[in-house]
């Protein structure tokens, strides 16, 4: 029963901080959701010029990257060795465990999505990747 709750709470985890994570990746304005989540995004708004947030502009992408990082997170809640000591701990530890994993990712998809759509920034930082 507690890989079960695990993996719930990760993904109920996953469903708050994905969007202020798109925020910290892209610099769209994304954000937490009781801040607007993606009502401040560059690809929602009519009057902010290009780049716009390639997950809100392309949805495929946001789908792999976000997709793989709770398939891999869930995996690793359900299936991370534990030796039990109380129940609550064990949703804890693998729950913790896999919202690092998501994060982690999460991280990865996002890096690789500006890299394939051409975004000139992650994480602020300039990409002049060349392929």
């Amino acid at each position: 029963m507690g890989k079960a709750k695990s993996v719930f709470t990760v993904w109920a985890v996953a469903g708050i901080i994905v969007t202020p994570l798109c925020g910290l990746f892209f610099s769209c304005g994304c954000d937490w959701p009781w801040k607007g989540l993606f009502m401040a995004c560059d690809a929602i708004l009519n009057n902010r010029p290009p780049p716009h947030c390639p997950w809100c502009v392309n949805p495929l992408a946001a789908t792999l990257s976000i997709g793989s990082a709770l398939t891999v997170a869930s995996l690793g809640a359900w299936k991370i060795q534990y030796c039990p000591t109380s129940h609550h701990a064990e949703i804890l530890y693998r729950s913790g465990f896999a919202v690092a994993i998501f994060s982690s990712v999460l991280f990865l998809g996002g890096w690789l999505t500006a890299l394939a759509t051409a975004h000139p920034s992650f994480l602020g930082m300039g990409l002049d990747v060349r392929f």
